[in-house]
């Protein structure tokens, strides 16, 4: 009896001990300024930050995020420099370095975006081989894009490659539908109804986070994070953080 007593003892220690050890644990994570979704100048760092801290906070765990480029930002993160990185795209080659959460409930509809003055037809890449298409250097995108025999202009930010596309940089810009709504919006250059995206999307992909398989725990730190996320899903959270963030 003494026996059983000492091991209940011993487990519920041993409990206590890891959830005092999450709620001390700050979990840094590397982002980009990517409007409307996530950036630093936007309420709570943006709707997906705002949910993957809840989702955390939830779990015992305090967030820090810090904002770089993309390519500066994943690699830092491959390292082990930043325990997690938010947000990417699910591809088979990144597993080597990357833990992958369960998606994020917010997906993204990467397009081609253009003037509405500019009358083509889309169908292949090969119809548009004399437009320049504007690009974000860095990114993972469509493998008809990347293999397409077509003149592209790379950017090294979201911004700039919008920005292209005002001034008449670029014909088009490849690039996430909700973010270039956003930037053109608020660009204050141009009415933004002269800019439409070519429709339907040219892919669809979930978003995710992602935790650095150099962290030692970065097995816990994953299945933290999912369970987190599962509750405040579950319990309307999410729902609610969405629409205050009017998506």
């Amino acid at each position: 009896m003494r026996l059983i007593r000492l091991l209940s003892l011993t487990i519920f220690a041993g409990l206590f001990i890891a959830q005092a050890q999450a709620e001390n644990r700050t979990i840094s994570l590397a982002s980009i300024n990517y409007a409307p979704y996530y950036a630093s100048t936007l309420e709570n760092n943006g709707v997906i930050s705002e949910i993957i801290a809840t989702a955390f906070k939830r779990v015992g765990y305090n967030v820090k995020v810090e904002f770089l480029p993309f390519s500066r930002g994943k690699s830092m993160t491959k390292n082990g420099k930043f325990d997690g990185m938010f947000t990417l795209w699910y591809r088979k080659e990144r597993l080597k370095y990357f833990l992958f959460s369960d998606p994020v409930p917010l997906p993204q509809e990467i397009v081609l975006y253009k003037r509405k003055d500019l009358n083509i037809s889309f169908k292949t890449f090969d119809d548009i081989s004399d437009l320049s298409i504007g690009y974000v250097f860095g990114y993972n995108y469509p493998k008809e894009f990347v293999q397409a025999e077509v003149r592209k202009t790379k950017s090294y930010t979201d911004d700039e490659n919008i920005m292209k596309l005002i001034k008449g940089k670029v014909d088009l810009a490849i690039t996430d539908r909700l973010q270039a709504m956003w930037a053109i919006n608020n660009s204050g250059m141009v009415a933004p109804e002269t800019f439409e995206a070519i429709m339907p999307a040219l892919q669809t992909d979930q978003q995710y986070l992602v935790i650095s398989k150099k962290i030692s725990d970065f097995k816990s730190i994953g299945a933290a994070f999912n369970k987190g996320l599962k509750q405040i899903t579950e319990d309307g959270t999410v729902a609610k953080i969405k629409k205050r963030h009017g998506f």
